[in-house]
Formats: C-alpha cells, structure tokens, sequence
C-alpha cells in the first residue's frame, strides 16, 4: 500500500494530526462551555475532562487513576486533581480494590449516575453540531478510520 503523506509535499498543519488535535480541542472547549451554561448541570462545575471520567466509570466501573491517565492522555497529577474535584462534589468515590488492597479503584456515586445523563444531553448536542451537515455514514466511517488509526498506532481502540 502506498503512503498517504510525503515528507516532501506534506502540510503539516493540515494533516490528520494537528487536524484531529485541533477539534479534540474544539469539542472539549465546546462541551466545557455547554456543561458550564446548562441549568441542570451547571452547578456541578465539571469540565470536559471530568466528564470523561464519569462517563468511563459509568460504563467500565471501577477504573484506577492510572488507568484513566492512559486512557485520557493525562499525568499523575493532574489526574489526581480532577480526581479530588471530583470526589469532593460527590460524584465519586475512592474505593481499595478487595483482590489487591493497595489498589485504589474508582466508584461512580449515587449522584454522579444521577447527573451523568444530564451531562451526556450537553455532551451530545455540542457532538451534533460539530457534525451538522455530515451524513451518519460519514460520521460512523470517520470512527472507524479512526479505531483504526489507533490500533495501527499501537493503542487500543476502545
């Protein structure tokens, strides 16, 4: 199979990875800005990030902090933080893991199953704006290259 790109003729501003960083950026800048003005989910003050990390945990259960580092492309640190933001608004909670006690596994709390549909709505809407005027199929095709984009890079997709 030939090459996509040639180093000789390449933009590098335009390709497939300043590009799907720049509307990584512009999807989180959007759904930080939704979540912050929706009457229902406003006064939980979550970011984009954050909600990842509901989400995940809603959907895989009890996450550790370093695999969501991986899995978010975040360091310790600041994953920590976010973490503790987190568990102080009630949203989640740190639990030891019973087959390996110096594991911290992550819990999804009452209130945070409660808000994340909320949150998913903003989610949502922002995604399908950003998709306005793409058909489905484009949308589930560009997914795919996506997916396997990531397996080719050696990543899981998810």
């Amino acid at each position: 199979m030939d090459d996509v790109y040639d180093p000789r003729t390449i933009d590098l501003r335009n390709c497939i990875g300043p590009l799907t960083g720049r509307v990584r950026a512009a999807l989180k800048g959007a759904i930080d800005e939704a979540l912050a003005h929706d009457e229902h989910t406003a006064s939980y003050e979550v970011s984009a990030a954050q909600f990842l990390i509901l989400s995940t945990l809603h959907s895989e259960g009890g996450e550790s902090a370093c695999e969501l580092c991986k899995l978010m492309d975040y360091d310790r640190g600041a994953m920590s933080r976010m973490i503790d933001r987190l568990e102080h608004k009630g949203l989640v909670r740190r639990v030891r893991r019973s087959d390996e006690r110096r594991m911290i596994a992550l819990r999804i709390t009452r209130e945070g199953e409660v808000v994340l549909p909320k949150m998913q709505v903003c989610v949502v809407r922002v995604l399908n704006r950003f998709v306005r005027g793409i058909s489905r199929s484009e949308v589930r095709q560009a997914e795919s290259v996506l997916r396997r984009m990531l397996v080719n890079g050696g990543a899981a997709a998810g």
